[in-house]
C-alpha cells in the first residue's frame, strides 16, 4: 500500500470504525468533562471522524455543531450512526481539510475550535492549530486533544507488545505524521498565537472485569 504525506494511518474499514466507535465510548465522558461546556456555545469540531463527540458536544451546547472532516466514508458512517439514534439535527457534517479550516466569512464567529486525534495525523499540526485559532472570536477557546503515544503501560505485558508498539510509532514517522504530539500541544498553541491555560492528562485505561474492559 502506498501512502502519502500526513496519512490517515489507521484507515476506515468497517472493523477500524468499530473499534473507533468502542474507543469513543471509552473517552467521551471524561472528554466533556473537561471541556466544560455551559450551554449556547457556537462550536466547530475539526477531524469530527464518526461524529460521536461531536454529537455529544452539541447535546451538551443545546446547539447544533459543525464538524469537519475528510474523508467520505467517515462522514457517511457518522451519519449513519447520528440517524440511528435520531440527532441527525445535531450535526452539520462538511467535507473538508482541517488544515484549510473554515470559510473566511465564518472565521472569528466560533465561541470554540476543538480537535482531538487529529494533530497526529497531518504533516504540520501547526498549520492546522492557526486555522483553529482564526475560527474562534476574541476570547475564544481551542481544546486540543491528542496522544503521546510513548506512553502506553500494560501490565501483565505480553510478549513483544513494546516491539510491536515501537513498530506501530514508527509507522506514524514514515508517513509524515507525529506519534508524539500530544507533549507539544501547549507549544503548539503558544506558537499559533493563542494563549494556553490549561493543560491535562485524560486517563484511559481500565482492568479486566470493569465493564469498559470485559
Amino acid at each position: 500500500m502506498s501512502v502519502t504525506s500526513g496519512s490517515y494511518l489507521h484507515g476506515t474499514a468497517p472493523e477500524e470504525q468499530a473499534r473507533l466507535s468502542i474507543l469513543n465510548e471509552l473517552l467521551n465522558r471524561a472528554a466533556l468533562r473537561e471541556l466544560a461546556l455551559r450551554g449556547g456555545e457556537k462550536i466547530v469540531d475539526f477531524g469530527a471522524g464518526l461524529g460521536q463527540l461531536t454529537r455529544d458536544m452539541a447535546r451538551a451546547a443545546k446547539r447544533r455543531v459543525v464538524g469537519i472532516e475528510r474523508s467520505p466514508k467517515q462522514i457517511a458512517e457518522a451519519r449513519r450512526q447520528a440517524a440511528a439514534a435520531g440527532e441527525e439535527s445535531l450535526l452539520e457534517l462538511r467535507q473538508g481539510d482541517v488544515q484549510e479550516g473554515v470559510p473566511r466569512a465564518e472565521e472569528g464567529t466560533y465561541d470554540l475550535a476543538h480537535a482531538r486525534f487529529v494533530l497526529e495525523h497531518v504533516p504540520d499540526p501547526l498549520v492546522v492549530v492557526k486555522a483553529m485559532v482564526r475560527a474562534v472570536r476574541p476570547g475564544g477557546r481551542l481544546v486540543l486533544q491528542d496522544d503521546d503515544h510513548e506512553i502506553l503501560r500494560l501490565w501483565p505485558e505480553p510478549l513483544g507488545v513494546r516491539v510491536l508498539w515501537g513498530a506501530y510509532m514508527r509507522a506514524f514517522d514514515r508517513i509524515g505524521n507525529d506519534p508524539y504530539v500530544g507533549r507539544r500541544l501547549v507549544e503548539l498553541l503558544h506558537a499559533a498565537g493563542a494563549r494556553p491555560s490549561r493543560s491535562h492528562f485524560l486517563f484511559f485505561g481500565a482492568c479486566a472485569g470493569e465493564p469498559a474492559f470485559a
